[in-house]
């Protein structure tokens, strides 16, 4: 019996996650959890297989080798930015 085929669902993880924590981490998972159950995992399973991954591997996105990487850098400045925006319409500055 051959391992179920990999999901689409879990292929969208590449537009967001680096392609190598894909093939490292996610598979993998998918893979221990498709023999476990002996089954292709139903739709739960790979949704809750998806958080995860996005949970644990979104921070390599954001942050890598003590520096921001380039989405990090913007995230961090609208963020920034917003933070800003608020700080000023509660402050009383115009009354």
């Amino acid at each position: 019996m051959g391992s179920p085929a990999f999901p689409r669902s879990l292929w969208l993880l590449r537009l967001f996650l680096p392609v190598a924590f894909v093939e490292r981490v996610v598979e993998p998972a998918y893979g221990d959890l498709s023999v476990e159950l002996g089954r292709a995992p139903g739709p739960i399973a790979v949704a809750g297989l998806a958080i995860s991954a996005l949970w644990v591997g979104a921070p390599t996105v954001i942050w890598r080798r003590g520096r921001p990487t380039a989405v990090g850098g913007v995230v961090i400045t609208l963020g920034v930015m917003a933070l800003l925006v608020v700080y000023l319409r509660n402050s009383n500055l115009y009354s």
